[in-house]
This record gives C-alpha cells, sequence and structure tokens, in this order.
C-alpha cells in the first residue's frame, strides 16, 4: 500500500474536521464580536441556528469535494490514473485555500453588512485585490482565528 494510500484518509478526515472546526469558529467569533446584532438572541437559540449552519457547511462540502474525491480514489497504477489522482488532489488543495478565503471575505462582510455573503461572491472576485486587503488590514486577529480553525 502506498504512502499516499494509507495518508489520504487521515488528511480527508483531519481536513473535514478542520473545516467543520472552521466554520463553528467564524459563526462563534461572528457572535462574539458583534454582541449588539445578537443582543435579541439566546445563546441556545445562536447555537441552534449555528448547528443548522454546520449542517448546510456539511452538505455543500460534500457536494463540490466529490468530484475531486472520485478522482483521488480511482484505482489503477497506470499513469492516466496517475495523473488523474494528481489533478484530484490539486482540486482538493484548491478547495481548501477557497473555502478558507471564503470564510474569511463572509467574516469581514458580516462586520459591514451584518449579513453573509450570498451574490456578493462575484464582486469578492472582481475586485479580489480590495478584499483581501480589507481582510488584512482591519481585522488581522480575526483573519489568523479564521485560518487556524480552518487548518
Amino acid at each position: 500500500m502506498s504512502v499516499a494510500r494509507r495518508f489520504l484518509p487521515r488528511l480527508l478526515i483531519g481536513t473535514a474536521i478542520g473545516l467543520l472546526l472552521g466554520s463553528l469558529a467564524a459563526r462563534v467569533g461572528i457572535y462574539l464580536a458583534h454582541g449588539g446584532f445578537f443582543a435579541g438572541i439566546a445563546w441556545a437559540d445562536f447555537w441552534y441556528a449555528a448547528w443548522q449552519g454546520l449542517r448546510y457547511d456539511i452538505a455543500a462540502y460534500n457536494l463540490m469535494v466529490l468530484p475531486p474525491m472520485l478522482l483521488v480514489l480511482l484505482p489503477g497504477d497506470a499513469a492516466l490514473w496517475r495523473w488523474l489522482r494528481g489533478i484530484g488532489y490539486a482540486l482538493l488543495a484548491l478547495f481548501i485555500a477557497a473555502t478558507a478565503l471564503f470564510g474569511v471575505a463572509s467574516t469581514q462582510f458580516f462586520a459591514f453588512f451584518y449579513r453573509h455573503l450570498g451574490v456578493e461572491v462575484k464582486t469578492v472576485f472582481s475586485d479580489f485585490d480590495f478584499i483581501l486587503q480589507m481582510a488584512v488590514e482591519q481585522n488581522l486577529f480575526a483573519l489568523v482565528a479564521v485560518i487556524i480553525g480552518l487548518s
């Protein structure tokens, strides 16, 4: 059994746990940072909403991770299969990086507009430099916390 085959389950489980804990940490961070906005919401109600959000995250992550996972799990050792598995690993790494970036951007967006990113994602990608600069300059602590939570 190759090293990649032994390492892959640990990598995937660790990544899944990291993404979900990062999502939870982002929600709790928003709740703590913007307590005035959530003044009328009980802590138990917030946790229920956070749980519902995690359920959504799990469903969304599964849909986005499925195509690269199918490539990674292709059987055989032919050169074509190894090449396709390499593409699968690259797509998984891209997904993890994009998820971390989107989490940071959504957290920063909430600070200004008190809602999460939705259709604004198109704007984020059209003005990427500004969004990245805003995320780094204005809330470096939140940026580090979300990245640590997602790693």
